[in-house]
């Protein structure tokens, strides 16, 4: 019995020690990362001072890995660093700081990441939202003295309170693991263990500062779910862009915009101005145009076929504009994407040539074709969304299921490209309707279904 009283007494030592953590305390955590086939994406967090404070000091020669990214919640995007190794080094660095986490990809080998060092007081993570019925994916990581929350939903969700949803990745599966509080806010469905360290997405109801300074919880609102939404992965492209005597730009000395996007998604566009996305002078006889594959609204997929459209116009020249086109078919794998250099990268192809005079930096091409609205069902506004391939004439009307119109929404000559308008169906009963596109010779229908 006296023995069992002096193992209780030192567990409680021991506990009460880890849950205080002194200033002096240090500490070490081991992420163990696989180089699969395809998509190798792993996240490590930092719980301990382990002496960098930027993402190209985490592996300088990029042997182990060749991409690392950050979340910006604020926007919900992803920015990220690319190891050059024809250059030798990292592209576009980051601040890191402990109690972070990151995600690395292209991965070279299997690897441990290890963290030690010295443990410092975690700075507390603001959480946001824009609203209830969004998305909003904050990166956090479970911090070193929440050991007591065993589990993402009951645990941490509830812990942090105003969450809605708990996300982490599995980098065996390559896939990700959700746990959601059920329509009514009572419960949480297919809850899971989280461990001390680890990296989670939590998606709020409401902006709080977390952990807690005085550990009291806020009383939870009942929030309704949504399903869930697949984190759209990064994935960084570069693509060497040269004048028409086939040197690099001096990007100082020149205005360079241009427009990426995916075939047949023509509606979701990258530009410079994009988060995760710009221009990159990388030596005086390279320039490049790059763009996050995850920051586009629908998530890419292998085989997509990714098109840029270039424009230039010379500051201390002419008005004359210039453009250039290029593609890019998507692999599966996470590994960066280096395009048109091949004089350092074999097989990539050639830069797109900015030397071909434009009157118009749209030229995108569109297609006909009406969308599903959203939300639907719906009570009562929706969007709904189409594009048009050509100027035309264009008709769109709302049909009950007897076939007679109820609403005519547009009657007009209409531009060519992407179209939204908001349909206000306050003074229509609920049931099922009908809305067509008479467009380009084509009619084109979709179902919705209003709810009271």
């Amino acid at each position: 019995m006296k023995r069992l009283i002096i193992f209780m007494l030192l567990c409680l030592m021991v506990l009460y020690a880890y849950r205080s953590l002194p200033s002096d305390a240090v500490g070490v955590r081991k992420m163990h990362c696989v180089n699969y086939v395809g998509l190798d994406y792993h996240f490590i967090s930092l719980p301990f001072d382990m002496g960098v404070d930027s993402s190209n000091h985490i592996n300088p020669t990029g042997d182990k890995f060749r991409s690392i990214w950050r979340w910006n919640p604020d926007n919900q995007h992803w920015s990220g660093s690319s190891f050059t190794p024809f250059l030798a080094k990292w592209l576009i660095p980051f601040p890191v700081t402990e109690g972070r986490s990151y995600l690395l990809g292209a991965l070279q080998c299997d690897f441990d990441f290890v963290c030690s060092g010295k443990y410092e007081i975690l700075p507390q993570y603001n959480l946001v939202t824009t609203g209830p019925d969004t998305a909003d994916m904050n990166l956090i990581m479970v911090p070193l003295e929440k050991y007591d929350l065993i589990t993402a939903g009951y645990g941490i969700g509830n812990n942090i309170s105003y969450c809605k949803q708990v996300t982490r990745w599995d980098p065996t599966l390559q896939l990700s693991r959700v746990t959601m509080l059920d329509s009514y806010g009572f419960y949480w469905m297919y809850d899971f263990p989280v461990f001390i360290g680890e990296q989670i997405f939590v998606d709020m109801t409401a902006e709080v500062t977390w952990p807690y300074d005085t550990g009291k919880m806020p009383e939870a609102k009942i929030v309704k779910t949504e399903p869930f939404a697949e984190i759209n992965l990064p994935k960084a492209v570069y693509y060497n862009i040269v004048n028409s005597e086939g040197n690099a730009f001096d990007l100082s000395q020149c205005s360079i915009t241009f427009k990426a996007w995916i075939t047949g998604r023509e509606d979701d566009i990258l530009t410079e101005s994009s988060y995760g996305c710009g221009l990159e002078q990388m030596t005086d006889s390279l320039s490049a145009i790059y763009i996050n594959l995850g920051n586009f609204k629908n998530k890419w997929l292998p085989d997509d076929v990714v098109n840029f459209l270039v424009t230039e116009s010379a500051i201390s020249k002419s008005p004359l504009k210039l453009e250039g086109s290029g593609s890019y078919n998507v692999e599966e794998y996470s590994d960066t994407a280096f395009r048109g250099f091949n004089s350092f990268v074999k097989g990539s192809g050639e830069p797109i040539v900015v030397g071909t005079p434009v009157d118009s930096e749209d030229n995108i091409p569109y297609v006909t074709e009406l969308y599903q609205n959203y939300p639907n069902p719906f009570n009562p506004v929706t969007s709904i969304k189409f594009s048009l391939r050509t100027d035309c004439k264009v008709k769109l009307r709302v049909f009950n299921y007897k076939g007679q119109v109820v609403k005519e929404i547009i009657n007009d000559n209409l531009v060519k490209g992407y179209h939204k308008v908001d349909f206000d169906a306050s003074n229509m009963s609920s049931g099922l309707y009908f809305y067509t596109l008479e467009a380009d010779n084509m009619k084109l229908v979709k179902k919705m279904v209003l709810v009271r």
